[in-house]
């Protein structure tokens, strides 16, 4: 689980901003959530209503008065880039985690840059060694296949993704 949405406050239109449990906070264009679906999505899609936004506290999450609400494990890694948003005309996903992994201690992550002075390249599969508090940054290690280190590194959430599982892992020689 990551951590619970804790304020909301809408900018403009659909786009509101977000603040999380662990302090970091994103804004978000919500548009492509709403726009043209139907049910309770529906009603959302006047700005009026949609502005009648708030967390709720239980679930730490955001809630309409027509009682929708939205997985804060989703919302959270949409903020910070894990998971794409929503486009018109594409299903939501409304679960998260309970689908793919969650960032923890000992969770695979897939590297999303390269980082060349390590002899990494992106789509490499590390392993969280340590989660600092802050939220921003994971320890990752990245070992070859005998077990040697090649490297443990600081990075920020920007440069990794959680490791999808369904997805197939890929060997490549490691230069020395």
């Amino acid at each position: 689980m990551h951590p619970d949405v804790t304020g909301v406050r809408v900018l403009s239109g659909f786009t509101i901003e977000l603040d999380f449990a662990d302090g970091s906070h994103a804004t978000l264009d919500m548009e492509p959530w709403i726009r043209g679906r139907s049910g309770m999505f529906e009603p959302l899609q006047d700005p009026a209503c949609f502005a009648l936004v708030t967390v709720d506290p239980e679930a730490g999450t955001l809630v309409w008065p027509n009682e929708l609400d939205l997985d804060p494990d989703v919302l959270y890694e949409v903020a910070h880039g894990w998971i794409p948003i929503p486009q018109p005309g594409v299903e939501i996903r409304l679960l998260s985690s309970n689908r793919r992994p969650a960032l923890t201690e000992l969770g695979l992550v897939e590297l999303a840059v390269d980082l060349p002075e390590h002899g990494l390249e992106a789509g490499d599969i590390g392993t969280v060694v340590h989660l600092p508090p802050d939220g921003a940054t994971a320890e990752v290690e990245f070992v070859r296949a005998d077990g040697e280190t090649v490297a443990v590194l600081t990075l920020e959430k920007a440069q990794f993704r959680p490791f999808d599982g369904p997805s197939i892992l890929h060997a490549r020689p490691v230069r020395a």
